[in-house]
């Protein structure tokens, strides 16, 4: 239990460093007062430290309606996103795709436990795809 927490964490402290590691980026993905940038990082960053406190079906369960609403949050995210400049568009595709495989990780960890893999696979496909299709 105390190693599921200590890679979750870890995960998510590498995820966050990369999308950190943007600087000032986020400065040019501001579309309609949305830092495009932060919210990605505060949506992944949440969804990681999720996927980390699954240990079962029945917190997997518990988890899937807040998963289901950061699915939701992505695709209003990517969906703001089509409108930057290219430059920007660029830049933040950088740090969605900087984010893909510590989301992969995670879910891949979670498929050891029997039936949750199956369980949250519609909507981490979901969130994948989204990240992939910038």
């Amino acid at each position: 239990m105390k190693m599921r927490k200590m890679i979750a964490l870890t995960t998510l402290l590498m995820m966050l460093a990369m999308v950190g590691a943007c600087g000032d980026s986020d400065k040019s993905l501001d579309v309609e007062g949305l830092k495009l940038g932060k919210d990605l990082t505060s949506v992944l960053g949440d969804a990681t430290k999720l996927l980390g406190g699954i240990t079962d079906l029945d917190s997997a369960k518990a988890a899937l309606p807040k998963l289901t609403e950061m699915d939701s949050g992505l695709g209003d995210i990517v969906a703001k996103a089509a409108k930057l400049s290219p430059e920007s568009l660029d830049s933040f595709k950088g740090m969605a795709l900087k984010a893909v495989p510590a989301l992969e990780g995670a879910m891949t960890k979670l498929t050891d436990i029997p039936q949750v893999g199956q369980a949250l696979k519609p909507v981490m496909d979901s969130m994948l795809a989204k990240l992939k299709s910038l």
